[in-house]
């Protein structure tokens, strides 16, 4: 997980063996203070529809749901953003 220009979160995953372990709890948690200390007043995020629910049970919320073409596939996610 990364913190990029405008409190936008970027390279959000966890390995599927790391799951349920809190560490995406925990690297989120580093990623507020990062923020924070910018003084930044939202954070943003493209979500894909697995990563959704996690995003949504850390406060975030869906603005709008999205299609978007990578590499000849359409995939589905949700532009998502949480206030500060």
């Amino acid at each position: 997980m990364s913190l990029a220009e405008g409190g936008y979160i970027d390279f959000a995953f966890l390995r599927a063996e790391a799951r349920g372990a809190g560490l995406f709890r925990e690297l989120f948690k580093r990623i507020v203070d990062l923020a924070r200390g910018k003084g930044l007043p939202l954070l943003w995020v493209h979500a894909s529809l697995t990563a959704e629910p996690a995003f949504s049970a850390l406060g975030f919320v869906a603005r709008q749901r999205e299609q978007v073409t990578v590499r000849g596939e359409v995939l589905e996610r949700f532009e998502m953003e949480m206030i500060l």
